[in-house]
């Protein structure tokens, strides 16, 4: 029994009505047996719920991701937010006061009048894929071989205007590792304050390589120089790798698992209810078990393997920035085993450690 449980659900599986090419799920799913299963049915729904819920003290999360999640349509998160109700009203004549939170990224090309009103009943947190303005965004984000900027921003204001709280993932690639300063103007200017940028990856064959660790650190010292200029301005923008460094090094711990120090069970579960330990390993040697045969079941020994698996590059153990990267994601390292982090962080820590330690000191 887990104090708090979490699932990241992919209900339409590695399907998608976007054609993104730098997209790391299409790639996994390039690397398995099943490229893309058929859409989940309620019936695994609902055992996801109960079951994640049953196995939870205190609260469950759920991440509905993809492929793109709302493909499989409004009934399925009607009948999710049914499940949810039946299970909060069993925990509440028991006495507890049992939390589900329900969040879920998807590209927007799809958000209707209808997903507004689920994501509000739901008090759903909703991110949305935004690569920035439409010169940049309409490059690698495409529907039929056309920009889907126009179309996804219209829903963006939707959602504003509905109150619908969301954030903005955006992916920094060869075209825009240059651009920090230019992007963060765009989201502050659109009234977007929660933003998580992340560097557009290599597959797992390497044979096409979106951005490298030079260019990534040239937009991390520049990303946390447009966010500082705003912070003096007294502009609170959240930025998920910039929060989790100060979180890091005031409290040694953070949200975000590249940034912890050693992976972790995440229960991806894929839409046919086969369960893997992570989002970047949805590959067929790494599956842990079935939603069918039980949660309480799962494969112990690849859990194991993988939680184990050394992260740290050998230089870590002398490295001085060692205590915020923590070595980064393993999914996310080069030929040279190290992460697109460690350089990143090394470089800001040493051009920015008075800014760092003036913002660290406001926060404690």
């Amino acid at each position: 029994m887990q104090h708090n449980n979490f699932a990241l659900i992919k209900p339409a599986s590695s399907l998608c009505n976007l054609n993104c090419k730098y997209c790391f799920y299409k790639d996994v799913a390039e690397n398995r047996d099943v490229y893309a299963h058929k859409f989940m049915n309620t019936d695994v729904l609902s055992s996801i719920v109960n079951q994640y819920c049953s196995n939870a003290i205190e609260s469950t999360t759920f991440l509905f991701q993809g492929g793109e999640p709302l493909l499989v349509g409004h009934k399925f998160y009607l009948h999710y937010l049914d499940e949810c109700a039946r299970v909060l009203d069993l925990k509440q004549n028991e006495g507890s006061n049992f939390t589900i939170n329900s969040s879920i990224q998807t590209s927007g090309y799809l958000i209707d009048d209808k997903f507004i009103d689920i994501f509000k009943k739901g008090d759903f947190l909703v991110g949305v894929s935004i690569d920035g303005p439409a010169q940049f965004h309409d490059k690698y984000r495409l529907h039929s071989g056309k920009g889907t900027f126009d179309r996804v921003f219209e829903r963006v204001r939707m959602m504003q205007e509905s109150k619908v709280i969301f954030n903005a993932l955006c992916v920094v690639t060869k075209d825009t590792y240059d651009k920090a300063s230019e992007l963060l103007d765009f989201f502050v200017e659109n009234k977007i304050y929660n933003i998580q940028f992340i560097p557009a990856i290599a597959p797992f064959k390497k044979n096409r390589i979106y951005i490298n660790d030079d260019e990534f650190s040239i937009f991390f010292l520049d990303i946390f120089d447009a966010w500082y200029k705003y912070y003096k301005q007294g502009c609170i923008i959240s930025i998920r790798h910039i929060e989790d460094m100060f979180s890091n090094i005031l409290y040694s711990s953070c949200r975000s698992c590249d940034l912890q120090g050693q992976c972790s069970n995440q229960n991806v579960i894929e839409s046919d209810g086969s369960i893997y330990p992570c989002d970047f390993y949805v590959l067929d040697e790494y599956k842990i078990g079935t939603v069918q045969n039980g949660i309480v079941n799962l494969n112990k020994s690849i859990i194991d393997n993988f939680i184990d698996s050394k992260v740290k590059h050998d230089e870590c153990d002398t490295c001085n920035v060692y205590k915020i990267c923590r070595g980064g994601c393993r999914r996310n390292r080069g030929e040279n085993n190290r992460s697109f982090l460690c350089k990143s962080f090394k470089k800001l820590i040493s051009c920015r450690y008075p800014q760092i330690a003036e913002v660290a000191k406001s926060i404690r």
